[in-house]
């Protein structure tokens, strides 16, 4: 299950093509993801890839996913 440190903040969400073109793999499981979430802390940030299901469940746990999601979309 995803979980965002207390720290943490989800600043963008892309999609799952990197800059070499390969797909990135679900970071819960070894499905393809879905959507690629960026994550900011103190310490830098780091890319976490999640699958479909893991990406819903995200959303459904964490209102900056939704946030991050709806915010790439309206541009």
């Amino acid at each position: 299950m995803f979980e965002l440190n207390r720290d943490e903040t989800v600043v963008d969400s892309v999609g799952p093509l990197e800059d070499d073109h390969r797909l990135k793999n679900c970071s819960q499981c070894a499905q393809i993801a879905f959507r690629v979430l960026h994550v900011q802390s103190h310490s830098g940030q780091r890319e976490v890839g999640l699958c479909g299901a893991h990406f819903t469940e995200a959303c459904a746990r964490y209102p900056d996913v939704r946030r991050a999601v709806a915010m790439r979309s309206a541009f």
